[in-house]
């Protein structure tokens, strides 16, 4: 094949068709070193060139990808949450606690309640437990099933942990135990120990004790906070939903006058 004197080889047309987009982009960026008015015009012909930016002095990639907002990675309030994000979502990047509730707005964000909004989260789901304390806080999970003859068991499962460093939810559960039904009518036998109910029949509201403890875990000068979910599921497998705590670990044993929380690692 010729093309203006030139001959194209199978082998060279194989290559051209192989080049990339990105590829044909860095082999023109090394081969001109533009000044901006070519740049300018150059970039509007050839969209996917960005030799532009990345050819001026002292701008570099990450530079031009954030020039119309805060840098990648910005956390100004140190709450966890990029600068970015927040103002994406409408939190405040200048403030770690937007609603002024006491929570940082990445614990809210994570724990799936809103941090613009102080009656959040709801009150009667935090749990506070202290690693000073000697003896476990128990919490008491109501799940509503419907039985025909089967068994119910009921398990806890780890959320969302922020700034928890290395622990998850389920490492402050010290033991669990199935308590009551209601009607107790419902329910051929409970047994305690494995959390499960036998021979359920009909709409039975399955009551469990959960205890909570953090006096094993190693001592932190700052508040952590844990996701806790209590489940049930029957013997064929289907999964009831229940209540969803927001566990706070704090080393004071006045833990709700205790405010301080660990530093997050990075913001997302």
């Amino acid at each position: 094949m010729m093309l203006r004197g030139r001959t194209l080889t199978r082998s060279s047309l194989e290559f051209n068709r192989r080049l990339t987009t990105r590829e044909r982009s860095r082999t023109l960026q090394g081969m001109l070193r533009m000044s901006a008015p070519w740049c300018v015009l150059v970039s509007a012909a050839l969209p996917w060139l960005s030799a532009c930016a990345l050819s001026q002095p002292g701008i570099s990639e990450r530079d031009a990808s954030t020039e119309d907002g805060p840098p990648v990675g910005t956390d100004s309030d140190q709450d966890g949450i990029c600068d970015a994000t927040e103002e994406s979502v409408g939190t405040n990047p200048f403030d770690a606690d937007t609603d002024g509730d006491g929570f940082p707005d990445d614990v809210e964000r994570a724990l799936n309640a809103d941090p613009r909004m102080p009656a959040q989260p709801l009150r009667e789901s935090v749990v506070y437990i202290s690693e000073g304390a000697t003896a476990p806080l128990s919490v008491m999970p109501m799940v509503r099933v419907r039985g025909m003859g089967e068994t119910f068991s009921g398990y806890s499962a780890s959320g969302n942990a922020v700034r928890a460093m290395g622990v998850v939810a389920t490492d402050l559960v010290q033991a669990a135990f199935a308590s009551d039904a209601y009607p107790r009518a419902n329910v051929f036998r409970i047994l305690s120990e494995s959390e499960r109910f036998e021979g359920v029949e009909g709409t039975t509201q399955l009551l469990f004790e959960v205890r909570l403890f953090a006096g094993a875990m190693a001592p932190r000068d700052c508040r952590r906070a844990f996701g806790l979910r209590y489940l049930v599921k029957n013997n064929e497998g289907s999964i009831y939903g229940g209540p969803s705590y927001l566990v706070v670990v704090t080393p004071d044993v006045e833990s709700e006058n205790y405010t301080e929380w660990c530093p997050p690692v990075s913001c997302y």
